[in-house]
């Protein structure tokens, strides 16, 4: 039997998915596609048993429901300086066993299907305090030897006797410092580190590929632009159109009669300056922000609160039809998500800086008209499918919607676009890729 890939799944691991964590499932299935065996390596915010490897699963899933993290921000920090008080040789991964005992088996859907499943408390934490007092990545030791090692996030560890490659998603910690609660310090000094010892940097655009090229010294065949994959589950396809419309009207919602936003309330998703573009427009169609809150929400938030305070008026002064402007949904299931986009009037994107952009393009897929930024990696993911603005111009947001809202032949024209756009980045490709990376490293 060959050896394993061993797959860092810190995303899969948390019970809200994010774009990491979807990138790392469409990574998964790629490669069992290609025919890898796959381990999975995350981390716990509890202590590991050494030797039950059941216990581990059954603390899993205890810890999946409750509220927020089980420690403090200031004791995690406490902790791991307790960790690296003495460098370790290396970390020895635990068990963490998949069994018949635990019967939802949806709280964690991307954990399961792999040949071993391993974690160390707190893994990431603390190899960044590990790397800022050592200057060197920390070593983990896997419970078997891996043919390869895979992180899909910049994480400061290594496997040794494997080729490590490692997935930077953006660089929006340094491109906009102020708008995450990332250690910046420790962000840079991964980046650094990996240019200088990663057999292979992965990016998911070439936006983010040229970033890390300007910013890190390292030499251009390392670092390679895969994309992202974008593909519609085949429950959601099975969907007659007569139950989306009944999916949407559950909400409250007519097909074609809203605006959706896709995203966690943060800020460098630029929602305040799309609400105010939004009401400036006095579009009579309601906008539906799909998203769980992120960093920063209080502020957009508040911003909604004041919205709903006031009655709705048209431009002119008149009273809207509208009798909720904003609605905001938390999180919901993919499957959901995808039928608010679909049958959605368009996708308004605006954000300020993604690595990829997975909405706007799963919006395309769709067929539904978008709205977005024209900086980072929107323009090359969106290409001539959308209605690109600049997201710091609330006017140029407002005239986009305005556009898209008024004009039937150009949502028509946009909706013929789309999925041809959205064919650029099909598994497939995305497949043939990867395959290229992984023959020529194993």
């Amino acid at each position: 039997m060959s050896a394993p890939v061993l797959i860092e799944g810190r995303n899969l691991a948390l019970k809200d998915g994010t774009g990491i964590a979807s990138y790392a499932r469409n990574l998964t299935e790629t490669l069992r596609s290609l025919g890898y065996e796959l381990d999975l390596l995350f981390d716990t915010e509890f202590r590991l048993s050494r030797d039950r490897a059941d216990s581990n699963e059954i603390r899993l899933y205890d810890m999946s429901l409750r509220q927020g993290s089980r420690i403090g921000r200031m004791q995690r920090y406490r902790r791991a300086f307790r960790y690296v008080t003495v460098p370790p040789m290396a970390l020895e991964a635990r068990e963490v066993a998949e069994t018949n005992l635990i019967a939802d088996r949806s709280v964690f859907p991307g954990l399961h299907g792999f040949g071993r499943r391993m974690a160390i408390e707190m893994l990431f934490l603390r190899a960044d305090q590990h790397l800022l007092r050592y200057g060197r990545r920390l070593t983990v030791k896997p419970l078997r030897q891996p043919r390869l090692f895979h992180a899909t996030h910049p994480a400061a560890i290594e496997i040794k006797g494997c080729p490590n490659v490692y997935t930077v998603h953006d660089l929006v910690p340094l491109r906009l410092p102020h708008m995450t609660l990332d250690n910046k310090r420790a962000f840079h000094k991964t980046l650094s580190t990996l240019a200088e010892s990663a057999d292979k940097i992965l990016t998911v655009s070439e936006n983010s590929r040229r970033d890390f090229l300007h910013y890190f010294k390292v030499d251009e065949s390392r670092v390679v632009n895969t994309y992202q994959a974008v593909s519609l589950p085949a429950e959601y396809l099975q969907r007659s159109t007569e139950e989306k419309t009944r999916e949407v009207n559950a909400f409250g919602l007519t097909p074609q009669k809203y605006f959706v936003f896709v995203g966690a309330l943060e800020p460098k998703k630029n929602l305040e300056r799309l609400l105010d573009a939004y009401l400036a427009a006095g579009s009579d169609h309601q906008l539906v922000i799909v998203g769980k809150l992120g960093w920063g929400f209080e502020t957009i938030l508040e911003k909604l609160k004041r919205i709903s305070d006031r009655p709705p008026v048209m431009p002119d002064g008149s009273p809207s039809p509208l009798g909720e402007r904003i609605i905001h949904l938390s999180y919901l299931p993919f499957t959901q998500v995808l039928c608010l986009i679909e049958n959605a009037r368009a996708l308004l994107f605006p954000s300020l800086y993604e690595g990829f952009g997975l909405p706007a393009l799963e919006a395309m897929l769709l067929g539904t008209p978008v709205v977005s930024a024209n900086t980072s990696s929107l323009p090359e993911v969106i290409g001539e499918a959308g209605l690109l603005v600049d997201p710091y111009d609330p006017v140029a947001i407002t005239r986009a919607i305005r556009s898209i809202d008024h004009d039937a032949d150009l949502r028509a024209e946009l909706k013929r676009r789309g999925p041809e756009q959205a064919a650029l980045f099909s598994p497939e490709r995305f497949t043939e890729r990867m395959k290229a990376i992984y023959d020529d490293l194993t």
